[in-house]
């Protein structure tokens, strides 16, 4: 009789009732049968994605106390787009058209922010400013991404099957990747070894290429990729890991909620190639090109009070030119940051 779903990130108790543990057991085989999958005593967990894109994860006791628990992840058909960012108070106008030329500048962007502040669709949303004439490889754990364009080909990593057998990581399709002539990479998430490929991509020859990561801050981040190059198996020091991330990634693009649980993007900010001194601590430097300015600073964010209950404020020119403007103007584009987008 614990039946949950959520809705508009809320999430709420049903009237929905089994019959029994049985009744659940049933439903379950009969939803991974036809998948070529079973979950039993022997194999107690199993995560599958169903026909229509839908993602069911299982999980039997003694794995968790409760007998079974299922978890069925349906995404919305409804494609976003900038303009549903702008109406929803994520992103202005300004910095909008700013994302927009660093994209088709051919910038190497990373999506930062913490759990449900929306990296992935950012991150779908912005791969749309890609121009239709490019060959686009996405590459996720669960297929998530929908870019409309014309040229896109969807990889999907693959759990090993009950003999330990048939894994294929991320980092697999990553490397595989390379073979099958991208202009630009697009990677649902990085969490581990992946980054040292995601990044090397990035640096010879797949300018443009975009990724998120799970971070608390744009620093957070930069120390985050560190430690998954210096975990990789690669062999490497932190002054060498800070080098690969310095000449791999241009902008970082800092998401987060405000206090009443609204998206909203806190940072744009420019990766330096140069280290800071923070205490007895060296770290890459990182400035802030747009910045997130609340009335009364009430943003769910470890460089911001916290304290602070007003959601009041606005995205803001911090007065920082990025270096990479040089990258931009190449390609034949401009942005005025003080007055009218150029490009």
């Amino acid at each position: 009789d614990e039946v949950y779903i959520e809705e508009d990130d809320a999430i709420r108790k049903t009237e929905i009732i089994f019959r029994d543990n049985n009744h659940i057991r049933n439903l379950v085989d009969k939803i991974l049968s036809p998948l070529g999958l079973r979950v039993d005593e022997s194999s107690p967990m199993v995560d599958a994605r169903l026909k229509n894109g839908s993602r069911i994860n299982v999980v039997l006791n003694p794995i968790t106390i409760n007998d079974v628990v299922v978890t069925i992840r349906r995404f919305k058909k409804n494609i976003m787009d900038i303009e549903s960012l702008k109406k929803e108070g994520t992103i202005n106008k300004k910095v909008a058209d700013f994302i927009k030329i660093c994209v088709k500048s051919k910038l190497n962007i990373i999506v930062s922010g913490a759990t449900s502040t929306g990296k992935t669709t950012f991150l779908n949303i912005i791969s749309n400013f890609i121009q239709p004439d490019e060959r686009i490889v996405t590459i996720e754990e669960t297929l998530e991404l929908n870019l409309n364009l014309p040229h896109v080909i969807k990889l999907e990593s693959r759990p090993p099957n009950l003999e330990g057998k048939g894994e294929i990581t991320i980092r697999d399709l990553v490397r595989n990747s390379l073979r099958m002539r991208p202009d630009r990479i697009v990677v649902g998430e990085i969490r581990g070894a992946e980054a040292v490929d995601v990044l090397q991509a990035m640096n010879t020859g797949h300018s443009g290429s975009m990724t998120t990561v799970h971070s608390n801050s744009p620093k957070d981040l930069v120390t985050r990729l560190e430690t998954m190059i210096l975990m990789s198996g690669l062999n490497s020091n932190p002054s060498t890991a800070r080098r690969m991330i310095a000449s791999s990634i241009d902008m970082i693009i800092h998401l987060g909620k405000l206090k009443n649980g609204r998206r909203i993007l806190l940072r744009v900010s420019e990766l330096l190639n140069k280290n800071e001194f923070i205490g007895n601590n060296t770290v890459l430097g990182v400035k802030d090109i747009f910045k997130y300015k609340a009335e009364d600073a009430g943003i769910n964010d470890n460089e911001n009070n916290e304290n602070n209950e007003s959601c009041r404020g606005d995205i803001v020119y911090t007065g920082y030119t990025p270096t990479f403007m040089d990258k931009i103007k190449s390609r034949g584009l401009n942005f005025n940051f003080k007055n009218e987008n150029l490009g």
